[in-house]
């Protein structure tokens, strides 16, 4: 699936930590060091595929458990606006 961040946001990142603001709501998320690092690869690639590939570069960890909690990390931002799909 291909993802791109949403044209409503803004994203600040600080010290390995990033704040996003949705403009239309006004209402601002969080990242951590692991969230800023999907969201700048979501930037890059747009393919979830691509993130996760990438991601198992980056990070010890197994593919299956890697997916899952990709996925649920994707739909959040979804739900949230925060990105869409393409």
């Amino acid at each position: 699936m291909n993802f791109q961040t949403s044209q409503n946001v803004v994203f600040t990142e600080t010290d390995g930590e990033a704040v996003v603001l949705d403009i239309e709501s006004g209402i601002y998320f969080g990242l951590d060091e692991v969230g800023v690092d999907i969201w700048k690869l979501i930037e890059q690639h747009g393919s979830s595929d691509k993130v996760k590939k990438n991601m198992l570069k980056m990070y010890d960890v197994q593919e299956e458990v890697l997916e899952v909690q990709l996925h649920t990390f994707l739909e959040s931002l979804l739900e949230k606006g925060l990105i869409t799909s393409v």
